[in-house]
């Protein structure tokens, strides 16, 4: 680590809550630096004993004397000497830095807890979900906003949570070293050890900090261990390259500030459409890297969220079930999960699910409708729908059937916003294909809240 990457790691971790922290400290060979939760102790080759401002810091080189002349700090590099801007200021008392006790390393896969550090919680309520959970026996690590997930394939058991700053820390300045910081007291002759920390290290190089409390969730039963269809992702970057593109576009922005898009995967590739509202264009982008092995998915997800999966990257297989459930992606050596979402928060979302890949019409024709390039409609109450609905399929140069003389019956079913439902059926008259009418039997339901 050269001296420049030296600073910076110590300024990234001093705090400007008080006097003390406002400072970067140099004693015995070390640079340290705390904003009173983090400390990191980093070894430099500079003489001496002080406490800097962090705008004089930035001056010192590897192998400087500071000297103090007439009130002012000089610092003398390389046979110069430069005066300081600021005087000294002589500080009470100093921090107490912690010690590290010994105690097991366990060497931290960095490429996992890069990927880790996309997905803890950002609200404060959520404490124990604000970091990142390490299993100290395997190395494995997950995290999780109750919205999506990461976990490495051999994470088991959250021995100690890291702050996700931690995390973020350790993968920009290689920290991969993990150890726990203990304390022993002996109460009633025995002695009690507690863990009171915890520290990432590189050589030369120790960021101490403080465990997150709370209990870690189970995030084993949030994976399926049954699904109904199965699909592929063969590159996950090129897709989320096309998502990070598509995501700037109006069409897939919502009201809670999020972007949000349906995604609908078939054997024959995926396509994610924008553009909830009527008076937005309706923007669909194809992602042919995505496919099933059979049957169709569809659910509306928010962009971001699949963007942190799928920069996973690599071939990753996807397990589905239903567009209440997660959408569960697997690599090679962990698992992702995606929770489906409202398009729009106190809205109805009308979707074309489940629709089979052909229904035979009585006169014995087999045809079918593509749902996603059809029709997906959202409405602020049924009877817009409804009347959408009809009025769309009505005017698509329809015909009757000419083998058998009869319209076809398009069965559809609603939820209402207590999610009961109710049937109701409506002859509709479809695109005729060349004489013969195709057979549409679909069914529309709406998109339930965001589910945790």
């Amino acid at each position: 680590m050269n001296w420049k990457t030296k600073l910076a790691l110590a300024g990234a971790v001093a705090g400007k809550k008080n006097q003390w922290t406002n400072y970067l400290w140099i004693s015995n060979g070390f640079l340290y630096a705390t904003d009173l939760e983090t400390w990191v102790k980093i070894s430099v080759d500079i003489e001496g004993s002080w406490a800097l401002p962090q705008n004089v810091a930035k001056f010192l080189k590897p192998k400087s004397t500071l000297i103090v002349y007439g009130g002012k700090l000089l610092i003398e590099t390389l046979g110069i000497t430069l005066p300081a801007p600021l005087e000294v200021v002589q500080m009470d008392a100093t921090p107490v830095w912690p010690e590290v006790s010994e105690s097991k390393k366990i060497k931290l896969r960095m490429t996992h807890l890069g990927n880790a550090v996309r997905f803890p919680a950002k609200e404060p309520s959520r404490y124990a979900l604000q970091g990142i959970a390490v299993d100290l026996n395997t190395g494995g690590v997950a995290s999780t906003d109750g919205k999506h997930l990461f976990m490495s394939k051999d994470f088991q058991d959250p021995t100690t949570i890291i702050p996700a700053q931690v995390g973020k820390l350790a993968i920009k300045y290689g920290l991969d070293e993990l150890q726990l910081i203990t304390k022993s007291v002996t109460e009633n002759d025995k002695v009690v050890t507690t863990t009171v920390g915890l520290c990432v290290s590189a050589t030369g190089v120790q960021l101490q900090t403080r465990c997150l409390d709370g209990e870690f969730p189970d995030v084993h039963r949030v994976v399926p261990t049954q699904f109904k269809i199965q699909g592929t992702v063969t590159d996950a970057a090129q897709v989320s390259k096309v998502l990070a593109d598509l995501k700037k576009h109006p069409s897939f922005s919502s009201s809670n500030g999020n972007p949000t898009g349906e995604l609908f995967i078939t054997p024959e590739g995926a396509k994610i459409r924008g553009g909830e509202l009527p008076e937005r264009p309706i923007v669909i982008a194809q992602l042919p890297e995505m496919t099933t092995a059979t049957g169709r998915i569809l659910a509306a997800y928010n962009l971001n969220f699949l963007i942190d999966i799928l920069d996973i990257g690599g071939s990753m297989d996807i397990e589905f079930n239903n567009s209440d459930g997660p959408l569960v992606f697997k690599g090679s050596d962990s698992v992702a999960v995606i929770m489906p979402v409202n398009m729009q928060a106190g809205t109805y979302t009308w979707s074309l699910v489940n629709l089979p890949p052909s229904r035979t019409h009585e006169c014995g024709d087999k045809r079918w409708v593509d749902p996603f390039d059809t029709m997906s409609y959202l409405a602020e109450e049924r009877s817009w729908a409804n009347n959408q609905l009809k009025q769309k399929l009505q005017d698509a140069n329809t015909t009757w059937c000419t083998q058998c003389d009869k319209a076809p019956k398009l069965t559809v079913e609603f939820r209402d916003e207590n999610m009961k439902l109710s049937e109701a059926s409506m002859d509709v008259i479809s695109k005729s294909c060349d004489g013969d009418l195709d057979f549409i039997e679909a069914y529309l339901h709406m998109i339930g809240e965001e589910t945790l």
